[in-house]
């Protein structure tokens, strides 16, 4: 199957889910649909590789946010350059190379090893990944990579409601407390405290709708110790208490 001038015919292919950061095998009908949906999207972006490099035959490497959710990104790696797919929106410097070839051999090892095989993956979206705009996603200097972002968020959105701390998320996010809360601030523009209060307001907004809901369970659902200090960062945030904000219909029902 070496030497494809066409995607088509493609013989195999990967999707990676980023908030797990894990990896799936896929082949026949399912590749094809991933690849027809990738097309529509203009989210197809090819990486030629040297033939020395590992890759023997072209295959698919294709991003979604989680389990269920849509493919955003592809990067067709092959070994010669194929039709139908648009080159222009990533130029392939050494590194990617690096992470193209290294995922080539990872791909066709006897053992395959789903968290490794997304990992590289993952570094090289991060790197040279694209939008769905078109425009390219690095990582700003100091800062998190867009994985590690989806990590953290993840995380923190998946325990609102929960008692933890910043190093607990930076863990998720394979760093060092210290160097994830500095890497936050730089990507985000606030230290990770402060940007999970903002998000537990946001949540206690949506729940505000519920007339049937209490503040003090809407404090405990979104993570506040008591109703006392949801309602000092609530105010702090938005400019009234949560209870004026409700009776002045600007819950979000």
């Amino acid at each position: 199957m070496s030497g494809l001038n066409h995607i088509e015919g493609m013989p195999y292919g990967f999707i990676i889910d980023r908030r797990d950061a894990l990896a799936s095998y896929r082949t026949g009908g399912s590749l094809e649909a991933m690849l027809a949906s990738l097309r529509l999207k203009q989210g197809l972006v090819g990486v030629p590789l040297a033939m020395d490099s590992g890759a023997g035959e072209p295959f698919l490497v294709a991003f979604r946010e989680h389990h269920g959710a849509g493919e955003e990104l592809g990067f067709v790696i092959f070994p010669t350059t194929p039709a139908g797919v648009d080159e222009g929106r990533l130029t392939v410097p050494v590194v990617a190379e690096k992470l193209c070839a290294l995922l080539a051999r990872l791909a066709v090892q006897p053992l395959f090893v789903p968290s490794l095989f997304a990992e590289v993956a993952l570094a090289l979206r991060s790197a040279y990944g694209a939008e769905r705009s078109g425009t390219y996603v690095r990582r700003p200097a100091g800062g998190l990579y867009p994985w590690q972002t989806d990590r953290a968020i993840a995380f923190m959105d998946g325990n609102l409601s929960s008692p933890f701390t910043t190093a607990d998320v930076a863990r998720a996010c394979n760093m060092s407390a210290n160097h994830f809360a500095r890497a936050f601030r730089v990507t985000h523009g606030m230290p990770p405290r402060q940007w999970l209060l903002h998000r537990r307001v946001a949540r206690a907004k949506e729940m505000l709708g519920d007339t049937r809901a209490s503040l003090t369970d809407i404090a405990l659902c979104c993570g506040f110790a008591e109703q006392s200090h949801f309602t000092r960062v609530f105010t702090r945030i938005e400019g009234m208490p949560p209870g004026a904000w409700r009776r002045n219909g600007r819950a979000v029902s």
